[in-house]
């Protein structure tokens, strides 16, 4: 069946490539068009532990969870800043490791498993819902087959 499909995910791609137009970054005003060029931003680091000691805070919540929490709250307060009051979520694409955790150092290996995911990150103005939002979709992924799916796809 997948043989069948594959002329017409073939066209597809092609139509929306060649058809689509550019992107335009939402944030900036009167349509400036994303060029390639990359603005980034370094941030302090972070200790694990404290992390880890707000996940425990929070109902056992993931060291993922809390940075996916902060930056809900990072990216919302950003947005305002910059007189973008509508948006209530952004599209992210998430790493997502298919590795299963090893038992003993001899079990540990180096590879390159895993998944690029596609992530809605709800925008919210506290830390408590962020992170119950967010541990409820990590949750849910946790436990589902749309990663192994996507790294098929791929």
């Amino acid at each position: 069946m997948l043989y069948l499909l594959k002329p017409f995910t073939l066209t597809y791609a092609f139509l929306c490539f060649f058809f689509w137009s550019t992107d335009t970054n939402c944030i900036k005003t009167n349509d400036f068009r994303l060029v390639g060029h990359k603005n980034n931003a370094v941030c302090k680091p972070f200790n694990v532990s404290t992390l880890k000691k707000i996940g425990a805070h929070f109902n056992n919540a993931t060291i993922n969870d809390v940075v996916l929490s902060l930056v809900s709250l990072s990216i919302r307060e950003y947005m305002r800043k910059h007189d973008d009051l509508d948006s209530n979520s952004i599209n992210m694409l998430v790493p997502f490791s298919l590795r299963e955790l090893p038992k003993t150092v001899e079990e540990h290996r180096c590879e390159n498993d895993f998944s690029v995911l596609c992530f809605t990150l709800n925008l919210c103005a506290t830390f408590q819902d962020a992170i119950t939002k967010v541990k409820k979709q990590t949750a849910s992924m946790k436990t589902s087959i749309y990663p192994y799916g996507v790294n098929a796809l791929t």
